[in-house]
């Protein structure tokens, strides 16, 4: 059986720190651990993870493996605010609004 693992994870800062512990050992994957953090917080909205590293003077970095795992080390949850593509534009139903200054035409203004 894995060992139990504890992670502190931020939530847009310090002032919204919480912990969670994974019975189960390291997840295999950053999409388990995105899982698991969705499930236990109730996190609907997209988000990716950064790590503090210790390698760059503990500065947080993307989240690629779970390699980059230890025992009561910090995650942070950054939201993604938008996701547009040429195969997938912006519209009302992504993941964000647009602001009615970019949706609205403008005329031209006269001097």
């Amino acid at each position: 059986m894995a060992a139990r693992v504890t992670f502190r994870v931020l939530f847009g800062g310090e002032e919204d720190a919480r912990k969670l512990s994974i019975e189960s050992g390291k997840p295999r994957t950053v999409e388990d651990l995105a899982l698991k953090i969705k499930t236990f917080f109730e996190v609907t909205a997209k988000f990716r993870l950064q790590y503090k590293d210790k390698d760059m003077d503990n500065q947080f970095m993307n989240f690629l493996s779970t390699s980059e795992l230890e025992d009561k080390g910090t995650l942070k949850v950054v939201y993604m605010l938008c996701e547009t593509t040429r195969s997938a534009p912006l519209t009302e139903d992504a993941c964000c609004t647009i602001p009615a200054e970019l949706d609205t035409p403008r005329l031209p203004s006269t001097l």
